[in-house]
């Protein structure tokens, strides 16, 4: 594994932490937005990044895609948009998170 692909796992194994901490009420989503919003879905939002690991090891990041669907309809919500006032299908993984909940 190359160094840039270890800096990616981990960074996303902190966001499964992240969701986590949201779920058991330990974080407010208002904080993790404030904090790390727009770093979060560029990460996620690059296609580079869901060709190589996001998508292809989707199984090995169900909460990370929790954690992104739990994110935009938080954004929604709030009208805290990306993408030119549009947070929905911001990334391809949205629908490999939509398919990957029906499962479990």
């Amino acid at each position: 594994m190359e160094e840039h692909e270890k800096e990616l796992l981990n960074y996303l194994t902190f966001f499964e932490s992240m969701y986590h901490m949201t779920e058991d009420g330990l974080l407010k989503m208002e904080t993790l937005d404030e904090l790390f919003g727009r770093r979060f879905m560029i990460v996620v939002s690059n296609k580079k990044v869901q060709e190589t690991d996001l998508v292809k090891n989707a199984a090995h990041y169900e909460n990370v895609f929790k954690l992104y669907g739990k994110w935009c309809r938080y954004r929604d919500e709030n009208k805290l948009f990306l993408n030119n006032g549009k947070n929905k299908n911001l990334i391809v993984a949205r629908v490999e998170y939509e398919n990957h909940k029906e499962d479990a």
